[in-house]
């Protein structure tokens, strides 16, 4: 399962390693914006760009946006390239509605 990325520095390291192996920049193509109060749920297509405006990757995310104070921050992110499989779903026995393996499309609404 990947690693999860949490912590100021844990983000800071993680970008850094990113530009340093030549990120110039991320598109994101938002398809779907939904949500109410405190928080937005944006999911879409990101398209990541190298030197030069060459392409060095693309895949979809999904962005949870908290207002604190007034101000929108990400307070969640995630983001899977197209050329990589998913890991299942982890889902304990019993549940309505459980099961095991990747998440179908209809699970999370197909954003694409």
């Amino acid at each position: 399962m990947p690693e999860v990325i949490a912590g100021r520095d844990a983000i800071t390291s993680f970008w850094r390693v990113a530009l340093d192996s030549g990120l110039r920049g991320v598109t994101l193509e938002a398809s779907e914006v939904e949500g109410e109060g405190a928080l937005r749920f944006e999911s879409g297509r990101y398209l990541a760009l190298g030197r030069d405006g060459a392409e060095m990757g693309r895949g979809q995310y999904l962005i949870v946006w908290k207002k604190d104070d007034g101000v929108w921050r990400v307070h969640r992110d995630y983001a899977h390239p197209d050329n990589t499989t998913p890991p299942a779903a982890n889902v304990r026995g019993g549940e309505p509605g459980g099961h095991v393996g990747p998440p179908s499309a209809h699970a999370f609404g197909d954003p694409l």
